[in-house]
């Protein structure tokens, strides 16, 4: 088993707050439609707290990771959360949305996972996930140099039909499968980096401005999937 400890964290650049958060916090508020009754959600793979700490103003928040020192920080940042280490400590059919981000690539048996979220869920209930996209122009063009690879605790990075035939077989119905853009600039070695990004990055930043999906699978970097409980 991976040790996720501090070094890991720092080392994969997720110790600190990042603006890609504030994106997925928002869209997956928008998702899950939140009104005047308090909603109870999980943050599966919650890490060290940054997006659990958004979470918590909305939510009523389960926080689930493997790591004690992850929980730690979860602690300290989100104090109101609770906290688990097993999806053996949430309720059947006590959650109204699930919201994994960049972790379900780090499972052995993804499938497994799938249908202990599509338990905990109510009826209808939200499931939203972000994994690394093997199929994108990203990985195409970079090869072995791509982003995934980057860390040896990716060990099931999956196409998107995978992705998609997974969550199916497991009780959900796949509403929504965009890109979130190609954000790992540079891409050409004989282009300036700021001249790609002059032409690559206001996409990217229309679809975080306007909560709506636009992106093909193909020019994401990663893949954003959303889903409900059938």
């Amino acid at each position: 088993m991976a040790n996720y400890d501090s070094t890991y964290y720092k080392e994969n650049n997720q110790s600190e707050d990042r603006p890609a958060l504030k994106f997925y916090y928002r869209l997956f508020n928008k998702e899950i439609k939140s009104n005047a009754q308090q909603k109870s959600v999980l943050e599966y793979g919650c890490g060290v707290g940054n997006l659990t700490k958004r979470l918590v103003a909305n939510f009523d928040v389960t926080a689930l990771d493997i790591s004690d020192y992850a929980l730690s920080q979860v602690n300290i940042k989100a104090p109101k959360a609770k906290t688990v280490k097993s999806m053996s400590k949430v309720r059947n059919s006590s959650l109204d949305g699930v919201i994994a981000l960049h972790v379900m690539e780090h499972i052995e048996l993804p499938d497994r996972v799938f249908k202990e979220f599509n338990k905990a869920l109510k009826p209808n209930g939200l499931l939203m996930f972000v994994v690394p996209n093997p199929d994108g122009f990203g990985r195409k063009i970079k090869k072995e140099k791509w982003f995934g690879f980057s860390d040896e605790t990716h060990i099931s990075l999956l196409s998107e039909k995978e992705w998609i035939n997974s969550v199916k077989n497991s009780g959900f119905v796949v509403k929504k499968v965009y890109g979130d853009g190609m954000w790992d600039v540079p891409y050409l070695p004989l282009v300036p980096g700021i001249i790609q990004k002059i032409f690559i990055f206001p996409f990217i930043a229309l679809q975080v401005l306007t909560l709506k999906l636009y992106i093909p699978t193909i020019f994401g970097e990663c893949l954003i999937v959303i889903c409900r409980k059938v």
